[in-house]
């Protein structure tokens, strides 16, 4: 009977550990940097305007699903004209008020992800943009530290690809390409 009470307890504390953490995104510990080709000039932007949760066990981060949301209308260049351009005709954003990204597999070096010591994974999921849903995999650093969790990674997009509005100034058109990095943080409930 002790075995049996032994072997039960034993499968209790495996199930227990195995449970699945919440965290919750954290603005503070994000942000989202892009830069553009204007020809004559690079554009650089921000935003830290994220939400959304990461729930998963650390144990198999494989396992683990992503939904993070961003608010286009925090997109900031330092020019109010620009950016006013950048929010009403290429992003529209009354129209497509939200970037999003939801996560459908993770594949990482190792399945544990141990405290202080970066993961290298890919998180393929959906990135919603300017009211379009498209399959992408995602290269991200990912790095557990007491109570935070953290994903940081680089990434291109072509505008065209998406349908945004590309402005001129003068005969010079906002180049295709964007290049983004992003850090995604989130702190455990």
């Amino acid at each position: 009977m002790k075995r049996l009470l032994c072997l039960a307890f034993i499968v209790v504390c495996t199930f227990v550990s195995a449970e699945s953490q919440k965290y919750d995104i954290s603005p503070p510990l994000c942000s989202l940097t892009f830069d553009v080709s204007a020809q004559l000039h690079q554009v650089h932007g921000t935003s830290n305007a994220f939400s959304g949760t990461i729930t998963g066990d650390p144990a198999d981060i494989t396992t683990a699903s992503i939904s993070v949301s961003l608010d286009p209308n925090t997109f900031d260049t330092q020019d109010k004209a620009r950016d006013q351009v950048m929010r009403e005709k290429s992003l529209e954003t009354d129209k497509y008020p939200a970037v999003a990204f939801v996560s459908k597999a993770i594949e990482a070096t190792s399945k544990q992800l141990e405290p202080d010591k970066p993961l290298s994974a890919t998180i393929k999921g959906t990135l919603k943009l300017h009211g379009m849903d498209k399959e992408m995999s995602v290269p991200v650093t990912i790095t557990l530290h007491e109570n935070q969790i953290t994903a940081e990674g680089d990434m291109a997009l072509k505008l065209d690809d998406w349908n945004i509005f590309r402005p001129r100034v003068v005969l010079f058109r906002l180049q295709n390409d964007i290049k983004i990095h992003f850090k995604v943080g989130a702190i455990k409930r």
